[in-house]
């Protein structure tokens, strides 16, 4: 690449803000702004609008991670989300997927990740480190790996392809088999016949399995 990366940061902490500018402004990557929250965000890129990624923080007064990136997937989708987060909480991963997140990173990853996730999302659309993908994504870029999943996918019974599609929310164990109207037991049972079709162990990774196939769709 041989134009700068425009990045803006959304984060409540201001040393941490200050971090990234040192770390980022080079010959490569530019800070255009820094907000302590959303609306500061939003409020800023009306001004400059001229941003490719967004290292946005989950927790933040005002107006929070989540719902930021609701709005920009909304009203600016050319803007890259990348996540950048002290939260390795399955929830929060799956929340910040839902919202439109490009990618999702935790704030003690190593700078040349973080320069690395950036190229990413601007090239490909999307990062996705180890602490969320496992061996999922890395599996599902090899060719011969799209003919055996897409035969997984049209094996799933319609109660597997519905407890998929709950599990990609927020809702709890629990909630799935109240909203199923199943006993928590039954939901095991349809959870584990997923993972053992897919070789998927974690919700997380149902949730990158069901985006990257369509079966979720953002």
């Amino acid at each position: 690449m041989t134009s700068k990366i425009n990045i803006a940061i959304a984060d409540d902490h201001a040393l941490l803000r200050k971090g990234l500018m040192g770390l980022l402004n080079d010959a490569h990557y530019e800070i255009k702004l820094e907000a302590e929250n959303g609306k500061d965000l939003i409020q800023q890129l009306e001004k400059n609008g001229d941003i490719h990624v967004v290292l946005m923080d989950l927790n933040m007064p005002v107006m929070d991670g989540f719902e930021t990136t609701v709005w920009l997937n909304k009203n600016k989708p050319a803007i890259k989300v990348l996540a950048l987060t002290m939260s390795n909480d399955d929830k929060d991963i799956i929340k910040m997927l839902r919202a439109g997140a490009h990618g999702y990173l935790l704030k003690d990853t190593e700078p040349q990740e973080l320069k690395h996730a950036i190229d990413e999302v601007i090239r490909k659309g999307f990062y996705y480190s180890e602490l969320i993908s496992g061996k999922l994504i890395h599996s599902m870029n090899h060719a011969h790996e799209s003919d055996r999943m897409q035969q997984v996918i049209d094996s799933f019974a319609p109660h597997e392809m519905q407890y998929i599609q709950h599990a990609c929310s927020d809702l709890t164990h629990k909630e799935i088999s109240v909203k199923m109207n199943i006993s928590p037991r039954t939901v095991d049972g349809y959870r584990d016949q997923v993972y053992a079709k897919t070789n998927i162990q974690s919700r997380v990774g149902l949730v990158l399995f069901a985006i990257r196939h369509g079966i979720f769709r953002i």
